[in-house]
C-alpha cells in the first residue's frame, strides 16, 4: 500500500467507482486470489508477471478467472512465455495490458494486441505515456542510434520530486532543467524497435 503503484491504483479504483480488492498472498495463497477473482466476479486484475505465471499454473485457474476483462501486468519485464500462459488460462474477450514504470515514475503503457507474437524472449513495454519524453543514452550521457541498446533516461512534469535521505527530500537521481521537467535515469537498458 506503501508504493506509488498501490496508491495510484487505489485512487484510480475510488475514482471510477470501482470496488477495490486487496488479498494477501502470504496469507490466502494463490487459491485465495483464484478464490477471491471467482467469488467477486473480479474484472481487472493488477499485478506482476511472477504471479500471473504462478496463477497460470493452478489446476481450475482458467474456470476461476473467466469473470477478468482485463489483467494489467507491471512491476517486472512479462515474458513471451508468460503472455502464451495468459492467453491460454484467461477468457479470450481479456485484455492484457503492460504499464512499465517505477516507484518515481510511470514510463509507457500498451495493450498487447491478441493477435501479437512477440519476436524475442520479452513483450515489448510500448510507447511513452503522454507527459512524458524518454532519451536513451550511452554511458557517456549521448543519445544512442535507432535500435542500438543504451538507458533509458525520463523527462517530465509527473516524477517524484525527489528522494528521502535523513528524512528529508533531497533531489537525489531527479535533476530538474530550466523548464521546470524532471529527469530520472530509470536504470533500464533498452532499445527502441522500428514500430
Amino acid at each position: 500500500p506503501a508504493s506509488m503503484g498501490a496508491l495510484l491504483n487505489a485512487v484510480a479504483a475510488f475514482l471510477s467507482g470501482a470496488c477495490l480488492h486487496r488479498v494477501d498472498i502470504a496469507a490466502e495463497g494463490l487459491t485465495g486470489v483464484l478464490d477471491r477473482i471467482e467469488a467477486a466476479s473480479i474484472t481487472a486484475v493488477i499485478g506482476v508477471p511472477a504471479l500471473y505465471r504462478a496463477l497460470c499454473r493452478v489446476d481450475g485457474a482458467t474456470a476461476q478467472m473467466r469473470s477478468l476483462r482485463l489483467v494489467s501486468s507491471n512491476g517486472d519485464a512479462l515474458l513471451t512465455a508468460d503472455l502464451e500462459a495468459l492467453r491460454t488460462a484467461l477468457p479470450a474477450s481479456c485484455h492484457i495490458q503492460m504499464i512499465y514504470g517505477a516507484t518515481e515514475t510511470q514510463a509507457a503503457m500498451r495493450f498487447v494486441p491478441r493477435d501479437e507474437v512477440p519476436s524475442g524472449a520479452q513483450v515489448a513495454a510500448g510507447k511513452p505515456i503522454p507527459g512524458v519524453q524518454w532519451a536513451i543514452l550511452d554511458d557517456d550521457g549521448r543519445p544512442v542510434p535507432a535500435g542500438d541498446v543504451g538507458e533509458l533516461w525520463i523527462r517530465s512534469r509527473y516524477t517524484a520530486i525527489g528522494e528521502w535521505e535523513g528524512g528529508v527530500c533531497v533531489p537525489g537521481r531527479l535533476a530538474v532543467d530550466d523548464g521546470g521537467f524532471r529527469r530520472y535515469a530509470m536504470g533500464d537498458l533498452v532499445r527502441v524497435r522500428g514500430d
